[in-house]
């Protein structure tokens, strides 16, 4: 390889080819042809870099020996001197500029610095993408009648071995670890840290322990000040401020200490806090929030699924859309907060929840039961499924025994089992088992309290039928009893009519009514007794009348044929 360190051209004769380097330097300078300047390049590229940006030079050292044209050395001498680099070709764009005057030594050497650091070489030049070529210019008199360059020769800028060292000397090696320390005395004792601007960046801040890769936005997230210590963040736009957080993704910000934030836009802002998905939030001190716009409020609080919203302390929401009417103290709690919410709802204008668990242990199920007002508060019908026993519900007595049990006796009779036996039975037909019924009656119970009357004459006025149901499902055996719309011209406050139109019989009440009317019966009865005494009295008194009155007959017949016999002697 070519080394620039070591190209010399030698001693010059006084034969010049034509087009040959000193041939242009004779005529560039023709007005003195008695001097032609020789360089002897010595280039050393001293790569001095930002952070991270090793690749990029920002000057190096030039080193010549100026001759002239007899071959003698320019001791002592002032020259001006002119560096242009040149990209892609020899001719091509200037990328840089550097003039300045210089003064050889004795030996005829000078040295000039192609870069400082008032005027460096620019950091964008891609010295890994292009060849780069480096214009020389000399004036032999220097500044003494003004500064006019000539160009003396283009060479192309090869790497020396300690640029190419350099150029992957900040370079991870394959198979090898990597470990960096900080040397400076811990946070705030090193080197000013660059503005990070927008773009694809890889970032480690050595004084904050702290890592960023991915894409940094305008809002300068990525910039000391909003760098947290220990932090890490990748992805886009992302902000990791808080100590020891962690947000990846897209936009996600991680603002607590010990916070983090993955996913899209999501937030963790308390310490502690966790959000993962979507524009998920977590606000509340050890909060989470997990999934599509999901809100933990609460400290302690979590909330998961699709715009799951938690306020309460130690509170958790699931599913989607769940109520959030609810306004507790999110870092006290109180017996009536939502201990746990499972949401059930459609959109933000129509928020339920399918089931509500209260701190006090209430729970609401169905129906967007949200303060259930005892420990189990149903918002609907409620199902108990058969599952090889009949379905039912157990309840327990004061020793906690297994006393009562309501369910279904068969698949064809529902019932009540207490005292060790069935006491109420019910069949599909609708006909109803049991040992005994009763009502309340105490008289304390209740007012108003007026005989009934003309309960005879009533009942004479309703008949009684022998009847079957039109409804197959209902019991199709002779049924007995009365017509609702007879009975309730005689007897209105025996009948009841349904929202749905149907009359329903309270046969039970019809039970006062039979008791007055046999007890008017009875009197009627004792009254034809009576009469029957007083009808069989008179029928004796009768027929001893019709006795006397035969006696007396037969007596006046006697007397008359005594009468008789006596005139007739």
């Amino acid at each position: 390889m070519k080394n620039p360190a070591t190209h010399s051209p030698g001693p010059l004769t006084h034969t010049i080819a034509p087009g040959s380097f000193a041939s242009k330097i004779r005529k560039a300078f023709s007005r003195r042809p008695q001097v032609i300047l020789v360089i002897l390049l010595s280039v050393s590229l001293f790569l001095r870099s930002q952070p991270l940006l090793a690749q990029a030079p920002q000057q190096f050292s030039f080193q010549g020996v100026a001759r002239g044209a007899d071959g003698k050395i320019l001791a002592n001498k002032s020259i001006g001197y002119s560096f242009k680099i040149h990209s892609d070709n020899p001719g091509g764009i200037i990328k840089f500029t550097r003039e300045g005057v210089t003064t050889t030594d004795a030996a005829g050497v000078f040295s000039a610095t192609i870069g400082t650091e008032a005027s460096p070489i620019p950091s964008d030049i891609r010295w890994d993408r292009a060849k780069h070529y480096l214009e020389v210019g000399i004036d032999v008199d220097g500044a003494i009648n003004g500064t006019t360059f000539v160009s003396v020769g283009t060479t192309e800028l090869i790497s020396v071995p300690s640029a190419l060292y350099a150029q992957h000397s900040g370079k991870w090696t394959n198979g090898s670890p990597v470990v960096q320390t900080d040397d400076n005395g811990g946070y705030g004792n090193m080197p000013s840290f660059p503005t990070v601007g927008n773009g694809a960046r890889l970032i480690w801040h050595p004084g904050k322990a702290a890592f960023r890769v991915g894409h940094s936005s305008s809002d300068g997230f990525w910039e000391d000040a909003l760098i947290g210590n220990h932090s890490f963040a990748t992805g886009e736009g992302t902000k990791a401020s808080g100590q020891n957080s962690a947000a990846m993704g897209y936009k996600s910000q991680a603002l607590g200490s010990e916070s983090v934030a993955i996913g899209s836009l999501s937030t963790a802002y308390a310490n502690f806090s966790v959000s993962i998905g979507n524009n998920a939030l977590a606000s509340g001190l050890s909060a989470i929030s997990l999934g599509e716009s999901t809100s933990a409020i609460g400290s302690g609080a979590f909330a998961a699924g699709v715009r799951s919203i938690t306020k309460s302390l130690g509170g958790i929401s699931i599913g989607m859309y769940n109520d959030n009417n609810d306004n507790p103290n999110s870092v006290a709690p109180s017996a009536t907060d939502r201990l746990l919410q499972v949401g059930n709802g459609s959109s933000l204008v129509n928020r339920s929840n399918a089931i509500t668990v209260l701190r006090n242990g209430n729970v609401g199920i169905g129906n967007n039961v949200l303060v259930p007002q005892y420990t189990m508060d149903f918002g609907g019908r409620t199902r108990i499924r058969h599952n090889g026993a009949t379905a039912g519900i157990y309840f327990n007595n004061s020793q906690n025994l297994e006393e009562g049990f309501v369910g279904m006796v068969n698949d064809d009779e529902v019932g009540l089992y207490v005292g060790d036996a069935w006491r109420l039975i019910v069949n599909k037909n609708g006909t109803v088992f049991a040992q005994k019924f009763q009502s309340f009656s105490d008289r304390r119970l209740k007012t108003a309290i007026s005989p009934v009357k003309n309960s005879l004459a009533k009942l004479r006025a309703v008949q009684g039928y022998n009847y079957q149901w039109k409804n197959p499902k209902d019991d199709q055996d002779l049924q007995t009893g009365v017509v609702a719309q007879e009975l309730e011209e005689k007897f209105p406050e025996l009948v009841s009519t349904g929202k749905d139109g149907y009359k329903a019989v309270n046969y039970i009440g019809l039970i006062p009514h039979l008791i007055e009317a046999v007890k008017e019966l009875d009197k009627r009865t004792e009254e034809i007794a009576g009469l029957k005494k007083e009808l069989a009295e008179m029928k004796e008194i009768n027929k001893r009348m019709t006795a006397l009155e035969a006696g007396l007959k037969s007596l006046l017949t006697e007397n008359k044929s005594a009468i008789g016999k006596s005139q007739a002697k």
